[in-house]
């Protein structure tokens, strides 16, 4: 129940020869909330260990476009990696978290809100914004295959929110 793509990493990497070197992408084709079924079953297909699973996902409770990389945890009340947890048998895999906004400081918001925001589209500002900060996150996720975890956490957790004012006014 997903997309995939399947590619084989190149020399250099140092993890071409683990695993046969093979780097997969799925994409599910699910409600959000039934994503777990997907990852879980290309986790099987694959024979893809938790450690080695990086599940990207969008998070309100980030201000737009702030990036969070995690070792595992809780689902943070994110339906998502609820049912990702619950059909992997733990929570302790790799996440990125990348945020959407929807409850900055001072707006407190029920779920029915949060939902209508999730779904609604992103404003010109808001789309200018995000073409760079999707591009970090590519970069993110390709420097957790390259150089591991704890790299790519202490590399793309410490732009924060300083670094995201930066961008957003251009300079």
């Amino acid at each position: 129940k997903g997309e995939f793509a399947s590619v084989r990493l190149p020399a250099g990497t140092g993890k071409e020869d683990e695993e046969n070197g093979r780097l997969v992408l799925a994409k599910p084709q699910t409600f959000m909330n039934l994503s777990g079924e997907t990852v879980a079953g290309f986790a099987v297909y694959f024979k893809i260990l938790l450690p080695d699973i990086l599940v990207v996902v969008d998070d309100v409770a980030l201000p737009l476009g702030v990036l969070r990389l995690r070792r595992g945890g809780s689902d943070g009340g994110h339906n998502g990696l609820k049912d990702v947890s619950l059909r992997l048998g733990s929570h302790f895999y790799p996440r990125l978290r990348v945020g959407v906004g929807g409850r900055e400081e001072g707006e407190p918001r029920v779920a029915e809100d949060l939902v209508g925001h999730v779904l609604s589209r992103f404003s010109a500002a808001e789309e200018q914004l995000l073409q760079g900060r999707l591009a970090l996150a590519a970069d993110a996720c390709l420097c957790w295959v390259h150089d591991g975890l704890e790299a790519a956490m202490n590399k793309y957790n410490a732009r924060d929110k300083q670094t995201l004012e930066q961008e957003r006014k251009g300079e």
